[in-house]
């Protein structure tokens, strides 16, 4: 009997704690203070787009960021991020790679050449025609 207040004790106390944390991850959500982070405009040229990133991230060669990404990376994440680099870089479109050498961080983007498309409303059955 002894037994099962204490695992009843137990369950309320941990109840509780939960419904205290639930309760600070909102009232944190509801803030309205907004951070404005520095911001650098950069150029992807070869498709004429303007991206605005934070501050810290340079543009890398695929040469430089296989290099940083040795010097960050175990042996195993290198591995795998140099797979998928490897991938994007066989779609089709141009690959651009961004590096925050402060936080570790990358963007990599792989902008895709415009695919135009038709939808013809037949019926009530709409279909993509290429």
């Amino acid at each position: 009997m002894r037994s099962k207040s204490y695992i009843v004790i137990l369950l309320a106390l941990l109840l509780s704690s939960c419904n205290l944390v639930t309760k600070e991850v909102v009232t944190w959500m509801d803030t309205d203070v907004s951070v404005d982070y520095p911001t650098k405009v950069h150029l992807l040229e070869e498709d004429a787009i303007k991206i605005t990133l934070p501050i810290d991230f340079e543009r890398y060669s695929l040469y430089d960021y296989q290099r940083r990404l040795g010097s960050v990376a175990t042996k195993k994440q290198y591995k795998a991020e140099v797979a998928r680099i490897n991938t994007l870089m066989k779609m089709e479109g141009n690959l651009y790679l961004y590096f925050d050498s402060l936080n570790n961080s990358s963007y990599i983007i792989n902008s895709m050449p415009h695919m135009p498309f038709m939808i013809n409303f037949d019926d009530t059955v709409a279909k993509m025609v290429f």
